[in-house]
This record gives structure tokens, C-alpha cells and sequence, in this order.
């Protein structure tokens, strides 16, 4: 992965999908990402960072003086989880202003995860992203309510990704309602299985609440 850096400073794609080259690979990735200047995409997915190794990576593509110039990033099945680093992929995407698609399939968001995900992201007005694609990570009503309330707000927002989530019938009938002036903004959720308890649900919406004070409070101050 060093040699990356040492030898093609002009790269623009790197896709290092499906390598599984754990920790150590980890570090020496953020060790070479900041000699790509040009890069604009950025594939990871299912590379198995393991926990250290993709917190690391995390903390390096906050900073955006490295690969400033990316425009796509996929971080599908990392195990992002619904903790810290959901929060720190949003903040990634809010100091970047050419990134447009962001890809988070099958990382066990769920609904904290995705709300989480939406603080990182901060004001939607600021934010560049064309699509986002959250499939297969178990979230809830709440959550996908409030990703597409907040997706509805972004100038650039052309398509969200939620299909084989856990959306209750009142949640999909909810965001249908959000999307009738745009329906081409969701994609298909034929594959949608909701089976979150009414508890976790009532959870989700105090979590949200605060949240939404959060983001109003960052919109008073831009």
C-alpha cells in the first residue's frame, strides 16, 4: 500500500475492495493517503480494518487536507457500528465539499448509528452529498425518517439508499408522505423487514429529539 503513494501521486481511483488487509494495512493507508492530492474515489469496502485500524483511518480522513479533491467514498461492511465512528463519517463528509456519494452498506448502523451519522453531517444546507447509500444496516423508523427529512433539506440531494432495513409500515407510509413532491429521491425498499420493538423505537425518538435540537442549534449559528 506504500509504495501507492511513492509511485503514482497523480491517482485519481483507488479501490482496494474485498483485500481484507486488517490493522497493519490500516496504518500504512493513512500513512499514504495524504500524498494523493488527486485522488477522487475511494473504495474500502469490506477490507477488514478491524476496529483500531479503521478508527485510524477515520481520524485520517478527518483531516481534509488529505485526498481533498474526493468525490465518491465507500465504506461498506467496515463494522462502523452505531457508536463514535458513525458520527466521524459525517464529520468527514461535512469538511469536504466535493464529496458527493457516500457508501455505508451492511455496517450495523442502526437507528442510533444513522442519527449519529446525521450530527456528523451538521447543517444540510452545507452539504455536498449527491447520494448516500445506508442499505442493509438494520434501521429503524426513526432513523430512516429522519435521513430522509434531512436529505430533503440538502441542495444536492438526488437519491438515498434504504432498502432492507427494519422500517415499520407506519415508517414507510411516513416517508412517502416526505417524498411525494420527490419520489425519485428514495430508492426501492422491496426488500424492507421491520422488526424493531416499540421500546427501542420510543428510544430512538427521545435520541432524535436531542438530536434535532443539535442541528438546529448548527443552523442558527452558519
Amino acid at each position: 500500500i506504500k509504495s501507492i503513494g511513492t509511485h503514482t501521486h497523480f491517482l485519481t481511483k483507488l479501490n482496494l475492495g474485498d483485500s481484507m488487509f486488517g490493522e497493519s494495512g490500516a496504518q500504512a493507508l493513512t500513512e499514504t493517503l495524504p500524498k494523493l492530492l488527486n485522488l477522487e474515489e475511494l473504495v474500502l469496502r469490506d477490507t477488514g480494518l478491524e476496529e483500531e485500524g479503521l478508527e485510524a483511518l477515520l481520524v485520517c480522513l478527518g483531516n481534509p487536507e488529505v485526498v481533498p479533491n474526493l468525490k465518491l467514498l465507500d465504506l461498506s461492511i467496515l463494522e462502523v457500528g452505531c457508536d463514535e465512528n458513525a458520527q466521524r463519517v459525517g464529520a468527514i463528509c461535512s469538511l469536504r465539499k466535493h464529496l458527493n456519494h457516500l457508501k455505508l452498506e451492511e455496517n450495523e448502523l442502526e437507528t442510533s448509528g444513522a442519527l449519529k451519522l446525521l450530527v456528523g453531517l451538521g447543517n444540510p444546507m452545507s452539504c455536498s452529498l449527491e447520494t448516500i447509500d445506508l442499505r442493509t444496516n438494520q434501521i429503524g423508523r426513526v432513523g430512516a425518517n429522519a435521513m430522509v427529512e434531512y436529505f430533503l433539506k440538502t441542495p444536492a440531494g438526488k437519491k438515498i439508499e434504504l432498502n432492507d432495513n427494519q422500517i415499520s409500515s407506519d415508517g414507510l407510509n411516513a416517508i412517502q408522505n416526505l417524498i411525494k413532491d420527490k419520489p425519485d429521491l428514495l430508492g426501492s425498499l422491496d426488500e424492507n423487514e421491520p422488526e424493531m420493538d416499540e421500546d427501542d423505537e420510543d428510544d430512538a425518538e427521545d435520541d432524535l429529539n436531542y438530536i434535532s435540537s443539535l442541528l438546529e442549534a448548527s443552523l442558527k449559528l452558519s
